[in-house]
């Protein structure tokens, strides 16, 4: 069986630019999803995101076609043909009925290396803040004192990563305690640590080990009392650029997956 092919949407979301990249890093193929040999028998694909481009699905398709679920939805989506659901959260995985495959990184998915020793920054978000409850974890940070990168995308962002102290992860909504695994993707490549919101199973991941975790009523004080109190941060960063990086790295995870390792 060769490798398999990632799919992608014509339409390009910012939101997967990592994705995307961790694809190329790792070397595997891709073609647009209009461009699926549904009648390969010898093919494999990985979808994602899930759009109005292919969700009306495959009738009858001999190729392996696989939606690597990285939104978060209430049941997976059913789509004609697809005969695999992956999703890269452990807990998740069992609430949707799919199959989990952790999401791993890769060294070079940023340019960007923590450089706390120069820290302009307590605190990156680097995240979407409308939802209120990410809005009032920065105001509560805001208030202890620390302040807060700016947002932004490629240069932005890796300078963002390089002179933080510490990437602060808060759950977009309420009833999803999941890993946010590009977050963690990216943030294992810089190296830079992150303190997130209490998730309920982020394997391969350990918090203690590899972030810190504080239930979100008191998020903003752990923060605060974390970058207060010298706790070795930058050896858990470095610990979960193992775990990511190497040990559980992009490439390997999704051979395995597919039954190549």
């Amino acid at each position: 069986m060769s490798e398999p092919i990632f799919a992608r949407t014509a339409h390009h979301y910012d939101s997967y630019t990592d994705y995307w990249r961790l694809v190329e890093l790792s070397g595997f193929a891709s073609v647009e999803v209009g461009e699926i040999d549904a009648d390969n028998p010898d093919a494999t694909y990985i979808v994602t995101p899930v759009n109005g481009e292919w969700q009306a699905g495959w009738k009858d398709p001999k190729a392996t076609i696989i939606a690597w679920i990285l939104e978060w939805y209430d049941a997976a989506p059913e789509i004609p043909g697809v005969s695999q659901y992956w999703t890269s959260d452990r807990w998740y995985a069992s609430e949707i009925n799919a199959r989990w495959v952790p999401f791993g990184s890769h060294p070079d998915l940023v340019h960007a290396r923590h450089d706390p020793i120069n820290a302009r920054w307590d605190v990156a978000l680097l995240a979407y803040m409308a939802p209120a409850r990410r809005s009032a974890v920065r105001e509560q940070l805001e208030e202890a004192g620390l302040s807060i990168a700016p947002m932004g995308w490629g240069e932005t962002r890796d300078d963002v990563l390089e002179h933080s102290r510490v990437l602060v992860h808060v759950h977009q909504h309420d009833n999803y305690p999941g890993l946010a695994v590009q977050r963690f993707a990216f943030a294992a490549a810089a190296r830079i640590p992150i303190i997130s919101e209490r998730i309920n199973d982020p394997a391969p991941l350990h918090p203690g080990e590899h972030y810190l975790s504080f239930e979100y009523g008191q998020l903003a004080e752990g923060v605060a009392a974390t970058l207060s109190g010298g706790i070795p941060l930058v050896r858990m960063a470095d610990q979960m650029t193992r775990c990511l990086c190497y040990e559980h790295d992009f490439r390997s995870c999704v051979l395995k997956a597919v039954g190549h390792a």
